[in-house]
């Protein structure tokens, strides 16, 4: 039996089962829409469920082999739930359709400062937290899932900086904590030297289609000269699409340390030669975002 030409051009159709992903109606009549992470509308015009979509409206689409379907409403359509440091429950409502969940590992803290006589500390910013992010319909979702916010990690006086916390929506997300910036202590007068800024988190997902996955950025190292007598810690890094790092302190020797920002900045380092001693910049906290499409 020969098959319609057309048919043989055709790619073959994708496995069965719904797929959700956010989009933007870029023009409303014929309806077009482009998908997160497409440089282009669909060329194709989607079933439409509830109220007519206008451009620019954040939609939600549903997948189901070559055919999307852009599901709207004429009441709100979503819930926002935001958690802060800590363990939590979340409970699957009645009624739901799909969740979009964003997580932000915690900040790692930079490098404290030791006091040791004839020794120069370097201390290197913390890591950011990872960020995660995935859409999962409610059939793939159980009655109740655990969630888990990473803590800040914490500067401690003359010693590296603490590792921040994962943050996790169950096993289906999670966005690990960065690490904590080193401290390095070396004798003075052996010329320009470096503290090691701390590896940002890294994120996994399991059993979700298309989640965005993004490794938090890397603490700066911090620096000392000796000629000079000039130096800074390291700045810490940023999560992605979050909290930006505590900056690095100015030139010097008795520069204060910062903090990062929430969610999921890491600390700075701090820099000195035989000045008290000092914690580096604490991390910050994550969070985690659960939006619930009825």
């Amino acid at each position: 039996m020969i098959r319609d030409s057309l048919d043989m051009l055709l790619p073959p159709p994708p496995e069965p089962g719904d797929r959700w992903r956010w989009a933007t109606v870029t023009q409303a009549s014929p309806l077009r829409v482009r998908l997160d992470g497409d440089d282009a509308a669909l060329l194709v015009t989607p079933d439409t469920i509830g109220a007519a979509p206008v451009v620019g409206q954040r939609v939600w689409c549903q997948i189901v082999g070559r055919r999307v379907v852009v599901h709207t409403s004429a009441a709100a359509t979503s819930v926002m739930r935001t958690y802060g440091a800590g363990p939590a429950t979340w409970t699957r409502p009645a009624g739901l359709r799909a969740v979009r969940v964003r997580c932000w590992g915690a900040g790692g803290a930079g490098g404290g400062r030791v006091q040791i006589a004839g020794t120069v500390s370097i201390a290197g910013g913390g890591g950011g937290g990872a960020y995660a992010e995935g859409v999962i319909s409610a059939a793939s979702l159980p009655a109740t899932v655990a969630v888990t916010v990473g803590e800040a990690g914490i500067g401690v006086s003359g010693a590296d900086g603490g590792a921040g916390g994962g943050t996790a929506f169950g096993t289906l997300l999670v966005a690990g904590g960065g690490a904590g910036g080193t401290l390095l202590a070396t004798p003075v007068g052996t010329g320009a030297s470096t503290g090691t800024g701390a590896a940002g988190g890294s994120a996994t997902s399991s059993g979700i289609t298309g989640a965005l996955l993004l490794t938090g950025q890397r603490g700066d190292q911090g620096y000392y000269h000796s000629t000079s007598g000039q130096g800074t810690g390291g700045a810490g890094g940023s999560s992605p699409g979050g909290g930006a790092g505590g900056y690095a302190p100015a030139p010097g020797r008795t520069g204060a340390s910062n903090a990062g920002t929430v969610p999921g900045g890491g600390g700075s380092g701090i820099v000195g030669n035989a000045q008290a001693a000092t914690a580096g910049g604490s991390g910050a906290d994550g969070r985690l975002v659960i939006e619930e499409l009825y």
